[in-house]
């Protein structure tokens, strides 16, 4: 395994050099498992480490507490494979835990480690290669950074009094990066000569550093900010170093101390999206290297302390291992727990000073109950209390009048006590649980909280009784609300309490009743997401689907009891539809697309049908139906036997899984990708005939041995991957497709392939992994395309992207990318430990630099 770092100070380009080399399509092309992993912790702890690298390789949140989980975990990942972390930003760790953390690897064929720290000593101490140590920026380098940011250009001719000035300013900033993005960004557009001059002459440049804590060029650039800029940037401080977050969340505490209303006028949201951008412009926050699947920001550690230093005396940032020291007369706090602390942390034990405004709760893992000291603090207007393993909020919320944000997580298994509702100054809650018995919410109380907007999630609606209390909740005159979820069920994470009459209370599903309170929940018409969980009504309300809804745009049903699918035809506006878990449903017909004469479904872009288990049929699709169809799915709808004879000329996409008796597929003239998964009927790929087609994915169960391919039913195929499929034995028609230029066989142990046929010599990439009986194949193949396979970046960024669209993004994907397999259909666990003798190299060619190692 090696070792190696980047050394440098604060601010030379570290991390910024770090994801260039993780992005390089070299590096993804060359390893087969890639993660990142920003340390930022002045305490290294390798089980935090640890679990963040679980998340990076999975893409997959990670609570696992436990080290040998954690353990068994990562080494299944690594095994075998060559894989490439990034371990950005590490301050402080010790020889014996670093070997700790080695040890958790062992096992993967081949290891990158590439560490970024500010530290010699830690580069010397862990690194295996010498150090690639990074140095401040040439004068002429940084008067081109410099231009770029400033004025947007570089080669173009500037006035020389600006340039005069500028090239001061670039000179005071030491060759150091960050400082000039910052100081740069900060003057473009600005046109006054004097103002340049006044930079350049400023008093702060020759400030003694024990005098400033910042880099003077920072400091600089915030004074610039406009004053509306400066206090949302502000609050920055109440972060974490290198803590990664998400843009909403923080739109959404700036709107809620009122800070996006003061200046301007226009939709609240779409100011704070330009204030963030310009944070962005400003190189005051960067957009972080992340496998999540928003994007997530960070600010700099530099630009973290020019904040906290900026902060003044009414923020304070403390790590619930100071806890035991006062907390002083703060408007703004916010928790760090440590990840040294122990899980079940008593943050109800906090002593809370009565003046705050904001409460932030950070990194939070088992915090079951707020503090009661929260009911005190009545200026109290932001509580940020996001953990999954939140229980209760305490009786004496009620009392928190001026609140505005209440952000709660939405699969926490938690009870809210009676009275909020009194809190009418709420614009976020995102999570409204109702409860039964005195103790406990009512739905009814969302009847003056008209104030919310976003999203809101109301779980336990099975435990309503009264049909007046969900009238009452009036969410029809909630006009900002933009993401409505109604959950019957208590959501997730089912809630255990031990309040009075909350004991055995959990209703048994009333179909009838719960129709009653479903027509009773009508949300405004400005809604624009609907998510419906476990409802167990026989049928839908009458207004679900009116074409009044001009903006729903996403609509989720899942658990559901209906026979027949709700009538959404007229919604001018969906886009995508997804259902799931429908269990009564055995026919799609007539009354899915309505009796309307024009075009139905006009807006819909993507489609989704799973785990419909007594689903038969879907017919009586309209000629003109879903004229803006592009991606259709139907996955483990073992029952399902008969699809429309023809489909929208505009789908272009379509995934197929866990669908054994279907045994062809519609006409689709214009499918351009076609996934098949696990069960598939051996008819339907014996009978593909998608003359369009371009990328054919297949990943199959036990059963099939065989597929059959050929030119004149594919003349444009172009990506082939045939990954996972433990018996197949053969691919027939291989050779004859002329268009192919990306192959890809993955951990098929028994699959043989004639040597004697070539492959088209329009093939530019060729990997072959796990595959032991292709070996001879595969030499015969390298002689014939040896002039072909080479080095080509645009065919690698074209094969990135065919292989993007062949994926789902589900967890099956996950599934595939560690060679764990379904089960076959005799329940067996389908995981290749009967095939040993497969070997573990992966062979790609394609590439100059390629290599045909077996070790």
């Amino acid at each position: 395994m090696s070792v190696v770092s980047i050394v440098g100070m604060g601010g030379l380009g570290k991390t910024t050099l770090a994801q260039m080399v993780y992005n390089d399509e070299r590096v993804s092309r060359y390893f087969q498992l890639k993660g990142w992993v920003d340390v930022s912790e002045d305490h290294f702890d390798v089980k935090a480490v640890a679990r963040k690298i679980v998340m990076s390789f999975t893409r997959n949140p990670c609570d696992i507490e436990d080290m040998g989980n954690l353990q068994n975990m990562i080494t299944t990942q690594v095994q075998d494979m060559k894989f490439f972390l990034v371990l950005d930003n590490v301050w402080n760790v010790q020889k014996e835990i670093w070997d700790v953390l080695l040890s958790l690897l062992v096992g993967a064929q081949l290891g990158m480690i590439l560490v970024t720290t500010r530290d010699e000593t830690i580069s010397k101490m862990i690194g295996t290669i010498p150090s690639y140590d990074l140095s401040f920026l040439t004068s002429e380098e940084s008067w081109q950074l410099f231009k770029q940011m400033a004025f947007g250009f570089i080669d173009q001719h500037m006035d020389q009094q600006f340039e005069r000035f500028g090239r001061k300013i670039v000179g005071k900033c030491g060759g150091l990066p960050l400082a000039i993005k910052a100081i740069g960004s900060s003057l473009r557009g600005e046109t006054n000569e004097e103002t340049w001059k006044d930079v350049s002459e400023s008093d702060q440049w020759g400030l003694p550093a024990e005098e400033d804590r910042v880099l003077p060029a920072l400091k600089l650039s915030y004074d610039r900010m406009p004053v509306q800029l400066k206090r949302c940037f502000v609050f920055l401080s109440l972060l974490p170093k290198g803590y990664y977050f998400w843009k909403e969340d923080m739109i959404n505490l700036w709107m809620c101390l009122g800070l996006l209303k003061q200046y301007c006028t226009g939709r609240h949201e779409n100011i704070g999206r330009m204030y963030f951008d310009d944070l962005i412009q400003r190189a005051m926050i960067q957009r972080a290297e992340s496998d999540e699947k928003l994007e997530c920001f960070v600010t700099h550690d530099l630009i973290h302390d020019l904040a906290h230093y900026v902060s003044g005396g009414d923020f304070l940032r403390i790590n619930t291992q100071y806890l035991h020291e006062t907390i002083g007369k703060f408007r703004y706090l916010s928790l760090v727990v440590s990840s040294s602390d122990h899980t079940d942390l008593a943050l109800n034990s906090v002593t809370i000073p009565g003046g705050i405004r904001i409460l932030k709760v950070v990194n939070a893992r088992d915090n079951r109950r707020c503090s009661k000291s929260i009911s005190d603090l009545y200026n109290l207007r932001v509580l940020d209390a996001r953990t999954d393993s939140l229980r209760e909020l305490p009786q004496g919320i009620k009392k928190l009048v001026n609140l505005r944000h209440l952000n709660l997580d939405l699969w926490s298994p938690l009870c809210m006590p009676c009275g909020i509702g009194g809190l009418t100054r709420l614009q976020t809650l995102p999570r409204f649980s109702i409860g039964s018995g005195g103790w406990h919410s009512n739905v009814a109380e969302l009847h003056h909280m008209v104030n919310i907007h976003g999203e809101l999630c109301i779980t336990g609606l099975r435990r309503v009784i009264n049909v007046d209390d969900a009238q009452t909740a009036n969410l029809v005159s909630k006009n900002q609300l933009q993401i409505l979820r109604l959950d019957w069920s208590d959501g997730v994470c089912p809630n255990n309490c031990s309040h009075p009459s909350s004991q055995n209370d959990v209703a048994t599903p009333d179909p009838e009743h719960e129709e009653e309170i479903f027509e009773s929940l009508r949300p405004h018409k400005n809604i624009e997401e609907l998510e419906v969980v476990n409802y167990s009504g026989y049928k839908y309300p009458s207004w679900f689907g009116a074409s009044t809804f001009m903006q729903l745009a996403k609509i989720i049903l899942c658990q559901q009891s209906c026979k027949f699918l709700p009538p959404l035809e007229e919604l001018p506006s969906l886009c995508i539809l997804s259902m799931e878990c429908m269990t009564g449903v055995e026919h799609v017909r007539q009354e899915f697309r309505g009796n309307i004469t024009t075009k139905a479904f006009p807006a819909l872009e993507e489609l989704e049908f799973q785990e419909i288990l007594k689903w038969v049929e879907w017919s009586q699709v309209g000629q003109d139906d879903f004229p803006s169809l592009r991606l259709l799915k139907i996955k483990d709808s073992h029952g399902l036997r008969y699809l429309p004879q023809e489909l929208s000329s505009s789908l272009t996409k379509l995934v197929i899984k866990d669908c054994s008796k279907l045994a062809s597929l519609p006409a689709i003239p214009n499918l351009t990708t076609l996934v098949l998964k696990s069960k598939i009927n051996e008819q339907i790929l014996n009978d593909l005939h998608f003359p369009r087609l371009r990328s054919l994915k297949v990943l199959l169960s036990r059963s099939i041995e065989h597929l059959l391919l050929d030119n004149q039913n594919h003349p444009l195929l172009k990506v082939l991957v045939i990954s996972v499929c433990p018996r197949f034995h053969s691919i027939m028609g291989l050779s004859s497709l002329g268009s192919l230029k990306f192959l890809k066989i993955n951990r098929c142990p028994y699959l043989q392939l004639p040597s004697d046929k070539p492959l088209s010599t329009q093939l530019r990439l060729l990997t072959i992994t796990k595959c032991p009986l292709l070996a001879d194949w595969l030499e015969v193949q390298i002689s014939h395309q040896q002039c072909q396979l080479h080095e080509s970046k645009d065919a690698w960024y074209e094969e990135q992207q065919a292989l993007d669209e062949l994926n789902d993004a589900s967890e099956d994907e996950q599934r595939e990318e560690f060679g764990l397999l379904y089960e076959d259909e005799n329940g067996e666990d389908n995981d290749e430990q009967d095939h040993e003798q497969s070997e573990d190299e992966e062979i790609q060619y394609g590439s100059d630099d390629s290599s045909e190692e077996d070790e």
